[in-house]
């Protein structure tokens, strides 16, 4: 991991003045964590890897939007403005490369990393 617990707290207070508890999700490409606020909300907060695009990221903000406006009855996460009203932000990890950040709004669920066995079905 490029950022320590105490790092991401503070991004988060920083981009979205949220605070709580943090717990590393499995990923494998990006940094993912489950954010839990003392109203007991919770989040999912991305550091992007740093070779990823932003027009993928915001291609995937578009889709969940239109996902969500066709009601079809899932639960979709809503990804949530910064306090600069950006839906994805940016921060410089420790190598200096820029990584690429977004809050969405948590769905309970199961990882697939934690799905054993991994078959081809």
């Amino acid at each position: 991991m490029n950022f320590s617990s105490t790092e991401i707290k503070d991004l988060i207070a920083s981009i979205y003045h949220m605070d709580g508890d943090i717990k590393e999700l499995p990923g494998e490409i990006d940094l993912n964590f489950l954010l839990t606020t003392s109203e007991e909300r919770k989040y999912t907060f991305k550091v992007a890897n740093p070779a990823e695009q932003k027009g993928n990221l915001e291609f995937q903000n578009a889709m969940m939007l239109h996902l969500i406006s066709k009601n079809m009855g899932l639960e979709i996460p809503k990804v949530i403005y910064s306090n600069n009203k950006e839906l994805i932000t940016t921060t410089t990890d420790k190598e200096g490369r820029k990584r690429f950040i977004r809050l969405l709004t948590w769905v309970e669920g199961r990882p697939l990393a934690t799905v054993n066995p991994h078959s081809e079905q």
